[in-house]
Protein backbone atom coordinates (compact mmCIF):
# COMPACT_ATOMS: atom_id res chain seq x y z
CA UNK A 1 0.00 0.00 0.00
CA UNK A 2 1.48 3.36 -1.01
CA UNK A 3 0.65 6.42 1.04
CA UNK A 4 0.97 9.80 -0.64
CA UNK A 5 1.14 13.39 0.54
CA UNK A 6 -2.48 13.72 1.72
CA UNK A 7 -2.07 10.74 4.05
CA UNK A 8 1.30 11.92 5.28
CA UNK A 9 -0.26 15.32 6.05
CA UNK A 10 -2.77 13.54 8.27
CA UNK A 11 0.06 11.57 9.87
CA UNK A 12 2.04 14.74 10.63
CA UNK A 13 -1.01 16.54 11.95
CA UNK A 14 -1.95 13.73 14.32
CA UNK A 15 1.60 13.08 15.52
CA UNK A 16 2.28 16.81 16.07
CA UNK A 17 -0.97 17.11 18.02
CA UNK A 18 -0.05 14.10 20.17
CA UNK A 19 3.46 15.45 20.85
CA UNK A 20 2.12 18.88 21.86
CA UNK A 21 -0.56 17.28 24.02
CA UNK A 22 2.06 15.19 25.82
CA UNK A 23 4.19 18.28 26.43
CA UNK A 24 1.18 20.13 27.89
CA UNK A 25 0.34 17.07 30.00
CA UNK A 26 3.83 16.70 31.45
CA UNK A 27 4.14 20.45 32.15
CA UNK A 28 0.60 20.52 33.58
CA UNK A 29 -0.38 23.31 31.19
CA UNK A 30 -4.04 24.21 30.99
CA UNK A 31 -4.29 25.01 27.30
CA UNK A 32 -7.21 25.03 24.85
CA UNK A 33 -7.45 22.26 22.26
CA UNK A 34 -7.57 24.79 19.41
CA UNK A 35 -4.10 26.05 20.38
CA UNK A 36 -2.79 22.50 20.15
CA UNK A 37 -4.53 22.07 16.80
CA UNK A 38 -3.24 25.37 15.39
CA UNK A 39 0.31 24.58 16.49
CA UNK A 40 0.03 21.10 14.94
CA UNK A 41 -1.27 22.65 11.70
CA UNK A 42 1.75 24.98 11.60
CA UNK A 43 4.14 22.06 12.06
CA UNK A 44 2.35 20.03 9.39
CA UNK A 45 2.38 22.90 6.90
CA UNK A 46 6.10 23.43 7.34
CA UNK A 47 6.74 19.67 7.12
CA UNK A 48 5.18 19.78 3.64
CA UNK A 49 6.95 22.99 2.58
CA UNK A 50 10.48 22.22 3.84
CA UNK A 51 11.22 19.36 1.36
CA UNK A 52 10.28 21.68 -1.51
CA UNK A 53 12.80 24.35 -0.48
CA UNK A 54 16.48 24.38 -1.35
CA UNK A 55 18.60 25.83 1.43
CA UNK A 56 21.90 25.14 3.23
CA UNK A 57 21.80 22.53 5.94
CA UNK A 58 22.59 24.98 8.76
CA UNK A 59 19.83 27.34 7.65
CA UNK A 60 17.42 24.41 7.39
CA UNK A 61 18.27 23.29 10.93
CA UNK A 62 17.86 26.83 12.24
CA UNK A 63 14.45 27.18 10.57
CA UNK A 64 13.30 23.86 12.01
CA UNK A 65 14.55 24.90 15.45
CA UNK A 66 12.61 28.19 15.27
CA UNK A 67 9.54 26.27 14.11
CA UNK A 68 9.70 24.06 17.21
CA UNK A 69 10.10 27.18 19.38
CA UNK A 70 6.99 28.78 17.89
CA UNK A 71 5.01 25.54 18.17
CA UNK A 72 5.78 25.27 21.90
CA UNK A 73 5.08 28.97 22.50
CA UNK A 74 1.69 28.72 20.81
CA UNK A 75 0.32 26.16 23.26
CA UNK A 76 1.54 28.04 26.35
CA UNK A 77 3.77 31.00 27.08
CA UNK A 78 6.06 29.72 29.88
CA UNK A 79 6.60 31.68 33.08
CA UNK A 80 10.39 31.30 32.97
CA UNK A 81 13.22 30.45 30.61
CA UNK A 82 13.79 27.22 32.53
CA UNK A 83 10.17 26.13 32.05
CA UNK A 84 10.44 26.93 28.34
CA UNK A 85 13.65 24.91 28.05
CA UNK A 86 11.99 21.90 29.69
CA UNK A 87 8.95 22.24 27.40
CA UNK A 88 11.15 22.42 24.30
CA UNK A 89 13.23 19.46 25.50
CA UNK A 90 10.09 17.39 26.04
CA UNK A 91 8.91 18.37 22.55
CA UNK A 92 12.11 16.99 21.01
CA UNK A 93 12.06 13.83 23.15
CA UNK A 94 8.47 12.95 22.32
CA UNK A 95 8.98 13.81 18.64
CA UNK A 96 11.98 11.50 18.48
CA UNK A 97 10.27 8.68 20.37
CA UNK A 98 6.99 8.82 18.44
CA UNK A 99 8.74 9.25 15.09
CA UNK A 100 11.06 6.41 15.94
CA UNK A 101 8.31 3.95 16.70
CA UNK A 102 6.44 4.84 13.48
CA UNK A 103 9.60 4.23 11.40
CA UNK A 104 10.31 1.00 13.29
CA UNK A 105 6.78 -0.33 12.84
CA UNK A 106 6.74 0.39 9.10
CA UNK A 107 10.05 -1.41 8.56
CA UNK A 108 9.18 -4.26 10.98
CA UNK A 109 5.96 -4.93 9.09
CA UNK A 110 7.70 -5.13 5.73
CA UNK A 111 7.11 -1.54 4.62
CA UNK A 112 9.67 0.94 3.34
CA UNK A 113 10.07 4.62 2.57
CA UNK A 114 9.81 5.26 -1.14
CA UNK A 115 11.01 8.85 -0.99
CA UNK A 116 11.35 11.04 2.05
CA UNK A 117 11.52 14.16 -0.08
CA UNK A 118 8.31 13.22 -1.91
CA UNK A 119 6.62 12.35 1.36
CA UNK A 120 5.66 8.84 0.26
CA UNK A 121 6.10 5.45 1.85
CA UNK A 122 4.62 1.95 1.66
CA UNK A 123 3.29 -0.24 4.43
CA UNK A 124 1.27 -3.48 4.56
CA UNK A 125 -1.22 -2.19 7.15
CA UNK A 126 -3.37 0.96 7.34
CA UNK A 127 -1.74 4.10 8.73
CA UNK A 128 -4.53 4.39 11.29
CA UNK A 129 -3.25 1.28 13.03
CA UNK A 130 0.23 2.78 13.32
CA UNK A 131 -1.21 6.01 14.68
CA UNK A 132 -3.32 4.16 17.23
CA UNK A 133 -0.22 2.31 18.45
CA UNK A 134 1.69 5.60 18.57
CA UNK A 135 -1.05 7.22 20.68
CA UNK A 136 -1.06 4.38 23.22
CA UNK A 137 2.74 4.36 23.29
CA UNK A 138 2.82 8.12 23.83
CA UNK A 139 0.28 8.02 26.66
CA UNK A 140 2.32 5.35 28.43
CA UNK A 141 5.47 7.47 28.06
CA UNK A 142 3.65 10.52 29.43
CA UNK A 143 2.38 8.59 32.44
CA UNK A 144 5.86 7.29 33.22
CA UNK A 145 7.40 10.76 32.76
CA UNK A 146 4.85 12.38 35.08
CA UNK A 147 5.34 9.74 37.75
CA UNK A 148 9.13 10.12 37.61
CA UNK A 149 8.77 13.91 37.81
CA UNK A 150 6.45 13.62 40.82
CA UNK A 151 8.65 11.09 42.61
CA UNK A 152 11.68 13.36 42.16
CA UNK A 153 9.88 16.35 43.68
CA UNK A 154 8.25 14.36 46.51
CA UNK A 155 11.39 12.56 47.66
CA UNK A 156 12.80 15.43 49.81
CA UNK A 157 9.53 15.46 51.77
CA UNK A 158 9.53 11.73 52.56
CA UNK A 159 10.60 11.05 56.16
CA UNK A 160 11.21 7.96 58.29
CA UNK A 161 9.23 8.23 61.53
CA UNK A 162 9.69 6.34 64.78
CA UNK A 163 6.71 6.85 67.08
CA UNK A 164 6.25 5.76 70.70
CA UNK A 165 2.60 5.63 71.74
CA UNK A 166 0.03 3.24 73.24
CA UNK A 167 2.87 1.28 74.81
CA UNK A 168 4.50 0.27 71.53
CA UNK A 169 7.03 1.56 68.98
CA UNK A 170 5.70 2.24 65.50
CA UNK A 171 7.91 2.74 62.45
CA UNK A 172 6.57 4.06 59.16
CA UNK A 173 7.24 6.34 56.21
CA UNK A 174 5.51 9.73 56.18
CA UNK A 175 5.07 12.61 53.78
CA UNK A 176 5.45 16.22 54.90
CA UNK A 177 2.12 17.60 53.70
CA UNK A 178 2.08 21.39 53.33
CA UNK A 179 -1.71 21.13 53.05
CA UNK A 180 -2.03 19.53 56.49
CA UNK A 181 -3.38 22.34 58.66
CA UNK A 182 -4.99 20.18 61.33
CA UNK A 183 -4.81 21.44 64.91
CA UNK A 184 -6.53 20.16 68.02
CA UNK A 185 -9.32 22.58 68.90
CA UNK A 186 -8.63 22.70 72.65
CA UNK A 187 -4.85 22.49 72.93
CA UNK A 188 -4.06 24.01 69.47
CA UNK A 189 -1.38 21.36 68.98
CA UNK A 190 -0.67 20.04 65.44
CA UNK A 191 -2.08 16.68 64.35
CA UNK A 192 -0.23 14.03 62.35
CA UNK A 193 -2.56 11.77 60.34
CA UNK A 194 -1.61 8.07 60.26
CA UNK A 195 -3.21 5.16 58.41
CA UNK A 196 -4.93 2.57 60.59
CA UNK A 197 -2.68 -0.12 59.04
CA UNK A 198 0.30 1.32 60.95
CA UNK A 199 -1.41 0.62 64.29
CA UNK A 200 -2.80 -2.73 63.15
CA UNK A 201 0.72 -4.02 62.51
CA UNK A 202 1.69 -3.38 66.14
CA UNK A 203 -1.58 -3.65 68.08
CA UNK A 204 -3.98 -5.70 65.97
CA UNK A 205 -7.33 -4.89 64.38
CA UNK A 206 -9.39 -5.28 67.57
CA UNK A 207 -7.39 -2.59 69.36
CA UNK A 208 -7.73 -0.23 66.38
CA UNK A 209 -11.50 -0.84 66.29
CA UNK A 210 -11.67 0.01 70.00
CA UNK A 211 -9.73 3.21 69.26
CA UNK A 212 -12.29 4.27 66.65
CA UNK A 213 -15.08 3.52 69.14
CA UNK A 214 -13.37 5.72 71.74
CA UNK A 215 -13.03 2.79 74.17
CA UNK A 216 -9.24 2.39 74.25
CA UNK A 217 -8.33 3.23 77.84
CA UNK A 218 -4.54 3.42 77.48
CA UNK A 219 -4.69 6.10 74.75
CA UNK A 220 -3.60 9.41 76.36
CA UNK A 221 -6.24 12.15 76.03
CA UNK A 222 -8.23 10.18 73.45
CA UNK A 223 -10.90 12.26 71.74
CA UNK A 224 -12.26 12.93 68.25
CA UNK A 225 -11.35 15.62 65.75
CA UNK A 226 -13.85 16.66 63.05
CA UNK A 227 -12.45 16.63 59.50
CA UNK A 228 -14.07 18.53 56.63
CA UNK A 229 -13.21 17.61 53.04
CA UNK A 230 -13.14 19.93 50.01
CA UNK A 231 -16.33 18.28 48.74
CA UNK A 232 -18.20 19.32 51.88
CA UNK A 233 -18.18 15.88 53.53
CA UNK A 234 -17.33 15.68 57.23
CA UNK A 235 -16.11 12.88 59.46
CA UNK A 236 -14.34 12.39 62.77
CA UNK A 237 -11.02 10.72 63.45
CA UNK A 238 -9.70 9.57 66.86
CA UNK A 239 -6.63 11.48 68.06
CA UNK A 240 -4.37 10.83 71.03
CA UNK A 241 -1.28 12.31 72.65
CA UNK A 242 2.18 11.07 71.64
CA UNK A 243 4.86 10.13 74.16
CA UNK A 244 7.94 10.35 71.92
CA UNK A 245 8.74 10.74 68.25
CA UNK A 246 11.82 10.76 66.02
CA UNK A 247 11.84 12.00 62.43
CA UNK A 248 14.82 10.75 60.42
CA UNK A 249 16.46 9.89 63.75
CA UNK A 250 16.04 13.41 65.17
CA UNK A 251 13.81 13.78 68.28
CA UNK A 252 10.77 16.01 67.86
CA UNK A 253 10.69 18.57 70.66
CA UNK A 254 7.19 19.89 69.91
CA UNK A 255 4.11 18.27 71.47
CA UNK A 256 1.52 16.98 69.02
CA UNK A 257 -1.34 14.53 68.53
CA UNK A 258 -1.70 11.56 66.22
CA UNK A 259 -4.94 11.11 64.32
CA UNK A 260 -5.85 7.76 62.80
CA UNK A 261 -7.70 7.41 59.50
CA UNK A 262 -9.05 4.42 57.60
CA UNK A 263 -8.35 6.24 54.33
CA UNK A 264 -5.45 4.80 52.35
CA UNK A 265 -2.88 7.21 50.92
CA UNK A 266 -2.20 6.56 47.23
CA UNK A 267 0.53 8.52 45.46
CA UNK A 268 3.62 8.20 43.29
CA UNK A 269 5.63 7.46 46.44
CA UNK A 270 4.39 5.01 49.07
CA UNK A 271 3.82 6.47 52.56
CA UNK A 272 1.52 5.75 55.51
CA UNK A 273 1.19 9.12 57.22
CA UNK A 274 0.88 12.86 56.64
CA UNK A 275 3.28 14.87 58.77
CA UNK A 276 2.34 18.32 59.96
CA UNK A 277 4.76 20.86 58.39
CA UNK A 278 5.36 22.55 61.77
CA UNK A 279 7.16 19.42 63.01
CA UNK A 280 10.04 19.53 60.49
Amino acid sequence: MSVYIEYVVIDNLVIDFIVLYLVALCMQYKTAWYKLFFSACLGTFMAVVFPMLTMPMLLSLFCKFMLSVFMVLIIKRPKSLKAFGISLGLFYVFTWLLGGIIYALIWALGGDFISSSALTYSAPIPVGVLLAIAVVYGMILAKIARKMYKVKHMQPFIKKVELYALGVRMQFVAYVDSGNRLFDASSHLPVVVVQDTVLEKCLGKMVVDALFEGKLKNAPDLHFLPIHSVGGESTQIPIFYVEKCLIDGVPVMMDFYVGVTRTKFEDAVKYEALLHPSLV
